[in-house]
């Protein structure tokens, strides 16, 4: 299992990897788009602002703990691959934002990436891949147990539960709380050193 979760987030995170770059492009060239189609998104970041403007690192680490869990719940369900939603909503969202950030910043892309996002990415992107191979794995074995392919696999649906709350827990959480700590306390100093807070 654990080899086939790996090669699944690899691929989904490439996947997701290209997604976002292509709405990252778009919408840097249409900034007036991505601010209508962001209001909502903004509106519901107004949680995440300490009462000084600074990230809150509760609010933002149990928002990722949740969609990576939710991440791995659609996979329950056979047949749909839900999961692939949740990566396209992910990409969605992450690129017009940094489009978006990016274009009002005069920024370019690059400079984006390396300033504002790898540094908590580099802990984040990794949780957020294996939570898509997570999911993705699990609604496939459940769509082969639906169909009745996989009869010949020993385990129970309990067990491989088992296994992806493992993954969840002994990885996820980890990166999770990582790349929260960062993204409060080190990007926006990194971000302050380079002239853009």
């Amino acid at each position: 299992m654990r080899k086939d979760v790996i090669n699944l987030s690899i691929k989904l995170g490439c996947i997701f990897i290209l997604m976002t770059v292509l709405f990252a492009t778009t919408y840097y060239q249409n900034a007036e788009l991505a601010k209508e189609l962001l209001e909502p998104y903004f509106e519901s970041l107004e949680g995440f602002m300490t009462d000084e403007g600074d990230i809150s690192f509760r609010v933002l680490w149990l928002n990722n703990l949740f969609a990576c869990v939710k991440t791995i719940a659609m996979g329950t369900l056979p047949l749909v691959y839900l999961p692939l939603l949740s990566l396209l909503s992910n990409a969605t969202v992450i690129g017009t934002v940094l489009g978006l950030t990016s274009a009002e910043a005069q920024l370019s892309l690059t400079d984006a990436i390396l300033y504002m996002i790898l540094p908590h990415g580099i802990f984040e992107l990794p949780a957020l891949f294996l939570s898509f191979g997570l999911g993705f794995y699990l609604c496939k074995w459940m769509t082969k147990r639906f169909f009745r392919r996989n009869l010949d696999d020993p385990r129970s649906f309990t067990d491989v539960m088992n296994s992806v709350a493992k993954g969840y827990v002994l990885v996820v959480i980890p990166l999770l709380t990582i790349a929260a700590l960062v993204e409060c306390y080190v990007t926006p100093e990194i971000m302050a050193w380079a002239g853009l807070a």
